[in-house]
């Protein structure tokens, strides 16, 4: 299933500004966030201005919803802490943050300004934050290298990369994957730098690529940005990809388009259809339950993997767990610094993938030998 990416988030809050405003009704945890999927916890904030208006927030997605998805019906002290502040408060501004997966509600309430923080990447967090900033609560307690996501703590959100508008040719890897090079530097979806690379009809090699290539595709970086055209793409009626503007790579296949992004959104998370498993001390077996449907999106599926390069995977991968990854150079800068042992440093990075595991997206291993890092993900 694939996930909002930076330029999407960027795109749905441009689409928010019209519920500036709102009033704050509730706030709710959805039923898919129970004790066998505690990491994974969706968020439906509900606003009133005309009506009523129900935002879902969960990892790899933040858009308005149509339709109301079910709630648990004894609310988490983290929702009800969220109701108590921000009781009838009024909408004032929605921002993303370091134009990253960071989504910022700020209210006017009763007791002054609060924000309501929806951290979107790796398995998903909120916040709420008083006028300081600092953290009144969080749904999930987390401690990072830099940053604590703890009661009365400051809030510090996660490094991030470079802007499309801060791009300078000189930020291009010198060698790999056209695609990589470029999604590893600046704070710009893979499926978005393929797009350019293919439009400009670049070469997907970093290393043949002249300073008037790198240029154009910078600038049609900047075009994408500014296109609007939200569409869901379809194999046999199904739904297999979204973008807020027509793909190239898609030219050939069928396609639905919406008059805004988050009905398009809506569309293809109500639509599509993953494989379902029933865990067992032996080897999962599929349920039997839309099989023929699940045959046909998994043949799709496939077809269009196939025609994705490895690298630009990676690339997607390093940047769901940006967070991750950061600190294990922090962390190993550090121990270098201190002269530490290649034993030493390998135990430390094993104690934080322990620590993090939660929060990293497969499983992953650490070796440290001849001077080198391992990571097998």
């Amino acid at each position: 299933m694939q996930s909002m990416g930076n330029w999407d988030y960027g795109v749905i809050v441009t689409e928010l500004q019209s519920m500036v405003g709102a009033r704050f009704d509730k706030f709710y945890i959805g039923t898919n966030s129970n004790e066998n999927n505690s990491s994974h916890k969706s968020n439906l904030l509900k606003l009133r201005k005309s009506g009523a208006v129900n935002i879902i927030a969960e990892a790899g997605r933040l858009h308005i919803v149509q339709q109301m998805p079910e709630t648990l019906e004894t609310p988490p002290q983290f929702a009800m802490v969220v109701r108590k502040w921000l009781n009838n408060a009024i909408l004032t501004k929605v921002e993303q943050i370091n134009s990253d997966r960071l989504i910022s509600f700020e209210f006017d309430a009763k007791e002054g300004k609060f924000y309501l923080v929806f951290e979107l990447f790796a398995k998903g967090n909120t916040i709420l934050l008083n006028k300081e900033k600092k953290i009144v609560d969080v749904l999930k307690r987390e401690e990072y290298a830099d940053r604590k996501l703890k009661q009365r703590e400051p809030y510090i959100a996660p490094p991030s990369k470079k802007d499309i508008e801060n791009l300078a040719t000189v930020d291009f890897k010198l060698a790999g994957n056209t695609v990589s090079a470029i999604a590893s530097v600046v704070n710009v979806p893979p499926l978005y730098v393929e797009e350019a690379v293919s439009r400009t009809n670049c070469s997907p090699n970093v290393s043949e690529l002249s300073e008037s290539d790198k240029t154009k595709i910078i600038n049609e970086l900047k075009r994408i940005r500014q296109e609007y055209s939200p569409v869901v793409y379809l194999k046999d009626s199904k739904p297999i990809a979204f973008a807020f503007t027509e793909l190239k790579k898609y030219s050939e296949i069928e396609a639905q388009k919406f008059n805004s992004f988050s009905t398009c959104l809506e569309y293809y998370y109500n639509n599509i259809v993953e494989d379902v498993t029933v865990k067992t001390n032996s080897k999962p077996t599929k349920v039997d339950k839309n099989t023929t449907r699940l045959e046909a999106q998994h043949k799709a599926a496939a077809e269009y993997t196939q025609r994705d390069s490895e690298t630009s995977k990676i690339a997607n991968y390093l940047t769901t767990n940006y967070e991750f990854f950061n600190e294990v150079l922090n962390i190993t800068s550090q121990l270098i610094s201190r002269k530490a042992s290649e034993t030493e440093i390998e135990k430390h990075l094993i104690d934080l993938v322990k620590k993090q595991k939660a929060e990293i997206e497969t499983k992953v291993e650490i070796k440290v030998k001849n001077g080198k890092i391992e990571i097998t993900a």
